[in-house]
């Protein structure tokens, strides 16, 4: 039961942000997915981090 819960929260996300980073039309845009990416994982950083005090 768990796997597919696995699969679908954990490698599925991954490899779809993969794939779009990949079909990006030129270098830049490639670049601005990646870090707006980066982005999101700061701001869930600050947030889960220092904010809630969870890490």
């Amino acid at each position: 039961m768990s796997f597919p819960v696995i699969v679908v929260f954990g490698y599925l996300w991954f490899f779809l942000f993969a794939a779009w980073v990949y079909d990006a039309p030129d270098q830049p845009a490639r670049w601005r997915r990646v870090g707006c990416l980066a982005a999101v994982d700061v701001v869930m950083v600050l947030v889960s981090g220092v904010a809630l005090g969870w890490i």
